[in-house]
């Protein structure tokens, strides 16, 4: 025999009822999941972008920096000299007797015509330079090379910015110890060497400027700028480009049917044998640093445009002038071997000559070269 047993209305409502709360509930409880994970999200992006925004600000002041030293380098005589760092805080370059008081300071943002530049924490930018390359002593081209380095590799300036105190920094007014702002070798004793890294335990933001590119802009913007404009004048005045003399000598004076060599910046003489009294009129900047070290090529009137100009640029021209850029592997200099300067073809005495842009430039070739109409 089966019982039946009946369950009541009411047991049937509260078991529907207990159902139903329990589905609110756990829909409430995911709802609270979602909104605690989408605030957390949400905290997380504001924070990053917080931090992207601080890094932005500190690398636009860093880029600021760089290009008024850039600017500066290139409107000096003789170009490329830099400023000294500001050792008490006024925004001035501080020197002694023509040297720089310091390698390593505060960056002399009133000698560059700025504002007081300062990273994201607030913290003034650091300069640091070869005082060699603030007092531009002759010879100073490129093949003055600056002992300051960042990851052991040259660098004509670099700038740097702090960041937040690190493991036990202070920073009182005027006391400008390197440990105090940097870790690491860009915080040791050695004020010619730094390291270019971030981590924990090392926040320091630095923006080198590596001597090959450094001098390689000064060649470009200026020296044979100034070169090609008085060769260019000289031919308009002659009637022709005059001949080269001999590369690297004592005397820079023309030799007679010698077309590659040196600019003859002490005594020129037309190359279609015409009595011209003119002579290259150079910057006394460019005669006392530059004129022993570039190589000057040309074609006589009736040879038309004799040299071949192949790389990056092709090109037929009657005239070229070429900046050595930074001494590279094997390179001995001074010396009077055009391979001691000059890479590839260019250091050959043939009609034939290598172009490579700047941003082209490597360690097997970094010339710099000019051709003329």
């Amino acid at each position: 025999m089966f019982t039946i047993i009946k369950h009541s209305n009411n047991s049937q409502y509260s078991f529907r009822l207990f159902h139903r709360q329990s589905g609110a509930a756990f829909i409430v409880l995911i709802s609270m999941l979602v909104l605690t994970s989408t605030v957390l999200v949400l905290g997380q992006v504001s924070r990053n972008q917080h931090i992207i925004g601080r890094e932005a600000n500190t690398t636009a002041q860093l880029q600021s920096a760089r290009d008024a030293l850039l600017g500066y380098a290139l409107s000096q005589q003789p170009p490329g000299v830099l400023p000294c760092p500001d050792t008490d805080g006024d925004g001035d370059a501080d020197s002694t007797g023509g040297a720089c008081d310091a390698v390593a300071a505060l960056l002399p943002f009133r000698t560059l015509g700025l504002d007081r530049l300062m990273d994201a924490s607030g913290t003034s930018l650091w300069y640091a330079v070869d005082p060699i390359y603030a007092v531009g002593s002759a010879p100073f081209n490129s093949s003055r090379l600056s002992n300051l380095n960042v990851n052991d590799t040259p660098v004509a300036f670099v700038l740097m910015a702090p960041g937040e105190t690190l493991n036990g920094q202070v920073r009182p007014s005027g006391n400008l110890t390197p440990s105090n702002f940097f870790e690491g070798a860009s915080g040791d004793t050695d004020t010619y060497r730094y390291e270019q890294q971030a981590s924990d335990d090392n926040n320091d933001r630095l923006l080198p400027y590596f001597s090959g590119a450094y001098w390689a802009l000064i060649e470009n913007s200026v020296v044979l700028p100034t070169a090609v404009a008085t060769l260019v004048n000289y031919a308009s005045v002659c009637g022709a480009y005059p001949w080269a003399a001999t590369f690297n000598s004592a005397s820079l004076e023309s030799v007679n049917s010698l077309q590659q060599g040196g600019l003859p910046v002490d005594s020129s003489t037309a190359s279609n044998a015409s009595v011209c009294s003119a002579n290259l009129v150079l910057p006394s900047w460019f005669h006392d640093h530059w004129a022993a070290i570039i190589q000057y090529s040309m074609c006589q009137n009736a040879q038309g445009q004799c040299l071949l100009v192949t790389g990056d640029e092709s090109a037929s021209t009657a005239a070229i002038v070429i900046a050595p850029g930074i001494a590279i592997a094997g390179q001995s200099r001074p010396s009077s071997l055009l391979s001691q300067y000059f890479e590839n073809v260019n250091q050959l005495t043939i009609n034939q000559f290598l172009y490579r842009s700047i941003k082209n430039h490597d360690g097997s070739v970094n010339d710099v070269l000019h051709y003329l109409p």
